[in-house]
């Protein structure tokens, strides 16, 4: 298509750059000032910029060919990369500060382990299991992920959500574990009943709930390890961070409820397993509230009460007078004294508090998983693997983005599926990322993973000589360290109201999932969150916005009809108007699928129709008549003028008196009377003459507007209604910038409107970029629009349209009928 585009904007004249560039045969100049644009070039088509700017082939060869064939320096820099990778300590310790460093990661640490104490006995106690074990999982955690992790304020070891996860395949399978080695070992050695009664014996033979654990998590180290080889951990990225936190908060409040029994002392209000579960434990609670321990729930007040006085009254008034680096350690403070109490006052056998009980001394013993139950604990190792890892990588994430800290995913998948792997044949059960020791490790401002060195040292102290002192801890003060602990994870509904006003979708995701967590299970309230996410993700992909486009007079931007930014005054002083009414602009937002082609289908005529209910025409009935019109000479100068957007003045009088006076010399100059009625904002022209002459209108309109040039908006068909003619001429531009993804379904509706809208004389002229719509010319989808049709801003389509509407009608119908036919072979 023929035809010059230029733009001429703004009235500042300042120090000024000029570039010069060249496009078709140097007709492209562009000028560029501080505060003004001005360029001119010819109309360009998709056709004709693919044709001259090609990109040459590239040869792309496989990656195994580069490794066959790569050199002895490059299979060293590749095998160093490989190792480093996977012993990020290396990389560490080589750029370690030991001046400046050191000592930090000496006091971190140190902090974390005494966090690690309390919160690892009563996190396993959480889990059914042994107090003991959890300081196991304290001593190897941090250890291992000193040597494998990446994140500095990543915390790994034990954590509420997946030790209440475990507990339902321990209690489901230890009963099983527990006969089978018991028959076993009755039949091959009956002295070892002895031993048994005794606890004497190792763990494969004496905690069967143990075994589970171990196993469980041998299992879930190797799936992690799966996710990670397999590069799956971009799929983490499908579950929305308002699911997380609703699923987070709806655990929070099973765990609470877990706790119930031990706070009050109720045995009969202990959480069971499966859907209303967590109502459960209040009817039991109410029911047996006369058997509750007086003097277990006065601990249990007075240890909450301490802890939140410590953490949001006692340390912010400190951080405020003296800079307190590290937090106070309030859980073991907490556990110390109560042990003390408790081991003075002998409470277990005087007042029937229940207290932590027998823990062994010395290192974790190592064990073997129980390969028998492996079958039957695949689909619970299977979700909580997945549970952990996404919340491990969720931390990763937050702390990443917050610290600008480069940090590879999937190999944070891998390192936590090695830690679980290799803690399991030491007596640990499933690990994952706490968020409470996260935010404290942050807070402390931590420098390096190694950190996790110092912590371990103190838990092996505690293991070897502190830890048959820790037995007469009561229960509830555990408890109470688990309830605490849980404050940011039980307030996060409080942002609801947030995301109401800011994103509906994220409040249905979190409200959808945490109800679903609260009142069927853990387990099934992650199946509600998967479930939700899924439809929230698929009504995205259907979902297809379309935008009603305006030109801003003297300028090529189009900006939305209701745009909302300018005052009413700049409204009115630029008259953001359509450029010409016989010219519709759409802007097509969203993805154009197999979901989405039939509600773009509809939206699109609904939207054309919408549009011209002020001049009582549709488009998509075909049974609708089209009104025959013509376009003069003088209309025809106009819409040129307009095309070219010169500086041209604003004022909406001085406009209406130019086009009056216009009108009044044509009528002198002939003889003639004409009634005219002008509206710049409604853009009516309407006149009754028939017999002015076209060849003085033009000379005398030329002569006016080179003076001052008028931004006229002409209803194309109030003015040709009153003179008759050919059939009318309508275009439609429809900015396809915004659409990411077309499918041939998508690409099939989008043609058939083009053909729908073209028999009722209303034509669909494309602009934007055409990539989506290339991959499916190269695979001979013949309902592929063809790139003649395409044009790459909507400036240059409105000018194609403008010059097309000043040619013959049988002209401009034959040219668009060719480049439908030329679509349609393609």
């Amino acid at each position: 298509m023929s035809g010059y585009v230029s733009v001429n904007n703004a009235e500042t004249h300042c120090k000024s750059l000029n570039l010069n560039g060249a496009m078709h045969e140097n007709k492209f100049v562009t000028n560029v000032h501080l505060g003004r644009i001005t360029f001119s070039r010819p109309i360009a088509d998709w056709d004709s910029l693919t044709s001259k700017h090609t990109n040459s082939s590239i040869k792309k060869s496989h990656c195994c060919l580069k490794l066959s064939c790569c050199s002895k320096q490059q299979w060293k820099s590749y095998s160093l990369y490989f190792i480093k990778s996977t012993f990020p300590c290396i990389d560490t310790l080589l750029h370690y500060n030991w001046r400046s460093d050191f000592l930090k990661d000496t006091s971190v640490g140190l902090a974390k382990g005494v966090m690690n104490i309390p919160q690892g006995m009563a996190y396993s106690l959480l889990a059914g299991l042994p107090p003991v074990y959890g300081l196991y999982i304290g001593f190897l955690s941090p250890l291992f992920y000193a040597i494998f992790g990446r994140c500095t304020q990543f915390s790994m070891g034990t954590f509420a959500v997946v030790s209440l996860l475990i507990v339902g395949p321990i209690e489901q399978h230890s009963s099983k574990v527990a006969v089978s080695h018991h028959n076993s070992i009755i039949n091959s050695n009956s002295t070892l009943v002895e031993d048994i009664i005794t606890n004497k014996l190792p763990l494969q033979y004496s905690e069967p709930r143990a075994i589970v654990a171990v196993t469980l998590t041998f299992l879930v180290g190797i799936i992690q390890l799966i996710i990670g080889f397999c590069r799956l951990g971009t799929f983490t990225s499908y579950l929305a961070p308002s699911m997380v936190s609703g699923y987070t908060s709806g655990a929070g409040f099973h765990v609470l409820s877990s706790q119930i029994s031990s706070l009050f002392g109720v045995k009969s209000a202990k959480k069971d397993q499966g859907p209303g579960s967590l109502f459960m434990v209040y009817v039991n609670l109410f029911k047996n509230i006369r058997d509750s321990n007086l003097f277990t729930l006065l601990i249990s007040v007075a240890s909450i009460a301490f802890l939140m006085m410590i953490k949001f009254c006692a340390e912010p008034l400190l951080k405020r007078y003296i800079d307190l680096k590290i937090p106070i350690p309030s859980e073991l403070i907490l556990v110390a004294l109560g042990t003390v109490i408790s081991g003075t006052l002998n409470l277990h056998s005087t007042k029937n508090v229940s207290i932590v009980g027998y823990i062994a001394s010395g290192m974790p013993q190592v064990t073997v998983p129980y390969w028998s139950i492996i079958p039957d604990l695949l689909p619970d190792a299977i979700l909580i693997g997945f549970v952990s890892t996404f919340l491990s990588v969720s931390l990763v994430k937050l702390f990443s983005l917050k610290y600008r800290n480069k940090v590879n995913f999937n190999h944070e998948i891998l390192s936590l599926g090695i830690i679980n792997t290799f803690t399991s044949f030491f007596s640990c059960f499933v690990q994952s990322g706490s968020l409470s020791r996260s935010m404290v490790l942050a807070g402390t401002k931590t420098r390096t993973p190694l950190s996790g060195i110092f912590s371990s040292v103190l838990i092996v102290f505690v293991l070897l000589y502190l830890g048959p002192y820790f037995e007469a801890t009561p229960s509830c003060i555990l408890s109470a360290i688990i309830v605490v602990a849980l404050k940011n994870i039980l307030t996060q509904p409080k942002k609801l109201p947030y995301l109401w006003n800011t994103y509906k979708p994220d409040f249905f995701l979190f409200t959808v999932t945490f109800l679903g967590t609260l009142i069927l299970d853990v387990t099934y309230g992650l199946l509600v969150g998967l479930i939700s996410c899924l439809i929230v993700l698929t009504e995205r992909q259907r979902s297809i916005k379309l935008l009603e486009l305006c030109n801003i007079s003297g300028t090529e931007l189009y900006v939305h009809k209701h745009y909302e930014l300018l005052t009413k005054t700049q409204i009115d002083q630029t008259q953001s108007d359509y450029l010409l009414s016989s010219i519709k602009a759409i802007r097509v937002l969203g993805s154009l699928n197999f979901s989405s082609a039939e509600n773009f289908t509809e939206r699109i005529y609904k939207t054309i129709n919408n549009m011209m209910l002020d001049e009582d025409f549709n488009y998509v009935n075909n049974n609708v008549s089209i009104h025959h019109n013509t376009m003069n000479d003088t209309i025809q100068y106009e819409y040129r003028n307009h095309c070219q957007l010169s500086e041209v003045s604003m004022n909406t009088k001085d406009n209406k008196n130019n086009i009056y006076e216009l009108a009044k010399n044509l009528d002198e100059r002939n003889g003639t009377k004409s009634d005219v009625n002008y509206s710049l904002r409604n853009s009516n022209v309407v006149s009754k003459s028939s017999d002015i002459l076209r060849s003085e209108k033009c000379n005398l309109a030329h002569r006016q507007t080179e003076a001052n040039r008028p931004p006229l908006h002409v209803d194309l068909h109030d003015f040709l209604m009153r003179h008759g003619g050919a059939k009318l001429r309508r275009f439609l531009l429809l900015d396809i910038s915004g659409i990411t993804h077309i499918d041939p379904a998508g690409a099939a509706a989008l043609t058939e409107i083009q053909r729908n809208l073209f028999k009722n004389n209303l034509y669909v002229i494309l602009c934007g970029d055409p990539t989506p719509f290339k991959c499916l010319s190269t695979c001979d989808w013949n309902v592929c629009p063809g790139l003649k049709s395409i044009y790459p801003t909507l400036y240059d389509a409105g000018a194609v349209c403008v010059k097309l509407l000043c040619q013959d009608e049988s002209n401009s119908r034959r040219s668009l009928e060719s480049r439908i036919n030329d679509t349609n072979s393609e």
